[in-house]
């Protein structure tokens, strides 16, 4: 049961970190597009441009972090409750307890 809860786990937290890298890539290259075109005196309609895209792939990156944060959060609480259930103690025909 541990082996496939850390198996999960360590799947999901490495989900959530190429979210959180995309989430950061998005923004760098969002500054770094964004300075370019400034540079090259463009109209600002050009600029506005890569601020909207990054703007867009930021959200979706939040959106995805969060649902991931609440599946890794739920799978937690599932791993406990049956960790629970497999400690408590049960009772063999005679009403004694193994």
């Amino acid at each position: 049961m541990y082996q496939q809860t850390g198996t999960t786990m360590g799947q999901f937290l490495e989900w959530r970190h190429k979210v959180i890298l995309m989430f950061w890539t998005a923004i760098g290259l969002m500054f770094a597009i964004t300075s370019w075109l400034f540079k090259e005196e463009v109209g600002g309609l050009w600029i506005a441009g890569p601020v909207f895209a990054g703007a867009v792939i930021a959200g979706m990156c939040t959106y995805l972090d969060r649902r991931n944060g609440m599946i890794i959060e739920s799978a937690y609480k599932t791993a406990q409750e049956l960790e629970m259930l497999l400690a408590r103690p049960t009772l063999d025909m005679r009403g004694r307890f193994q």
